[in-house]
């Protein structure tokens, strides 16, 4: 990846990637704050990452399962401070470009 550039896009497997998956799930409220609504289904299904001055994370998130809906979350991580949620998109399916 160069510097800047966002790295490929990661399926996210809990096991593999536990620290995504808490991230997501401990921004949970500012991400429904964003999209001004509440999920029961929030499961974060893939990502990329961005190097900057600190990481961005791109997530795909299923909010639905019948039929499956997902949003796109854009989540900022500076080495020293907390994370945030700086952007969210409904209405995305799965096949949309994160």
């Amino acid at each position: 990846m160069n510097p800047g550039g966002k790295a490929s896009l990661t399926t996210i497997d809990s096991t593999t990637d536990p620290k995504i998956v808490q991230l997501v799930q401990d921004l949970k409220p500012q991400i429904e704050a964003k999209t001004s609504a509440t999920y029961s289904t929030f499961v974060p299904v893939a990502y990329r990452s961005q190097v900057v001055a600190g990481t961005n994370y791109y997530v795909k998130i299923q909010v639905a399962d019948n039929p499956p809906s997902y949003i796109h979350a854009v989540i900022y991580k500076h080495f020293s401070n907390p994370a945030v949620v700086t952007s969210a998109a409904t209405d995305k399916s799965f096949s949309d470009d994160l």
